[in-house]
This record gives structure tokens, sequence and C-alpha cells, in this order.
């Protein structure tokens, strides 16, 4: 443990304060705008997101990090229940 507190001591300034926070209206964002899209039968936002590894390759590296709101074959109930994960990872 003195190794974590040492690292924490070291690192804090960098550290990026209510991160989780910030993640879960992320992803609540993405949920409602794919939710909004595909009523209006626009292409879904989360198209955007998928991890495809050709597409990596091409260049879209944002792809590796956004993978992770990606609601599309998800139910509602696991995006309210992942949200709440998150705040409760928060402490």
């Amino acid at each position: 443990m003195r190794w974590l507190d040492r690292m924490e001591r070291k690192y804090s300034r960098f550290a990026i304060h209510h991160l989780i926070l910030y993640i879960v209206f992320a992803n609540a964002a993405v949920f409602i705008l794919d939710l909004l899209l595909r009523a209006q039968g626009l292409t879904p936002v989360t198209n955007l997101l998928v991890l495809v590894p050709e597409l990596v390759m091409r260049g879209q590296i944002w792809r590796l990090i956004t993978f992770c709101y990606d609601t599309a074959n998800e139910k509602r109930y696991f995006c309210v229940f992942r949200t709440f994960i998150f705040i409760i990872g928060s402490g």
C-alpha cells in the first residue's frame, strides 16, 4: 500500500478529477443521441464508435477509446446498470 500512496503523491497533479462523472455523462449523451437519431430514421452515431480493426489501421484511432460508448446492441436496462456501476465506482 505504501507504493500506491507514493504514486498517488507523485502523480496526483495529473489526475482528472471526477473522471467517472464525465464518463457517465458522455455515455448518457451518446445513448440519448442514438435514440433520437434512430427515431428520426437517421444513421446512429454509434456507427462511428464501433471498434473495427480495419478502420483503426486506416487512421481512425478514436475507435480505440470510443468503443466503450457503443450502445447499439445493448438493452436499456444494461445502460442504466452500467451507469450505476460507474457512479458507485466514483466513490
